[in-house]
């Protein structure tokens, strides 16, 4: 019996941790969404980053760009069912004006590579032996990170979503 009750605790932590669902966002104002976050306004970390080519990058380079961030791993279902969205976001972005940043969390990053190259994504996908600044910290993901021009956090969204809405794609114009 502990077994079992030990066995449904991990289960639940586990599912916790990965939000399964593709919700759609229900407001067309990304700042009336963000009412709630406290983070809101945060600025755009400075985080060293290296691409799947081992070039390395800092976040912060990219103010001045809206920018969206998100939190995924290649072991992660809801992150697998969003990225193709991302991909249609991406693609349709003006890159002097908007960018995506895939920032794997993969212990093995490796597996991050591997998953993106065999996926064949197209948006940048980085990577980070940094620990996280306080404005990336998560109980969960995939979770995403919109920032606007001026670098400041707009949005903050828990869970799989499906970004190439029409929503997200005026938005990063």
């Amino acid at each position: 019996m502990k077994q079992v009750s030990f066995a449904l605790l991990i289960t639940g932590l586990l599912l916790a941790g990965c939000d399964n669902s593709m919700k759609p966002r229900t407001s067309n104002s990304f700042e009336e969404q963000n009412q709630k976050n406290r983070l809101a306004g945060t600025p755009l970390p400075s985080l060293q980053l290296v691409n799947i080519k081992n070039e390395p990058f800092d976040l912060a380079s990219l103010k001045g760009k809206k920018v969206l961030v998100n939190l995924w791993a290649s072991w992660c279902a809801p992150c697998r069912e969003e990225m193709p969205s991302l991909d249609a976001l991406y693609k349709t972005m003006d890159p002097g004006k908007a960018t995506i940043v895939l920032l794997n969390v993969d212990k093995d990053r490796q597996k991050g590579v591997d998953y993106a190259l065999k996926n064949n994504i197209q948006s940048p996908v980085y990577f980070t032996d940094q620990a996280l600044p306080p404005v990336f910290e998560v109980s969960g993901i995939p979770t995403t990170f919109i920032f606007n021009e001026n670098g400041e956090l707009i949005d903050r969204i828990e869970g799989a979503r499906d970004y190439s809405t029409a929503t997200y794609q005026q938005f990063f114009q």
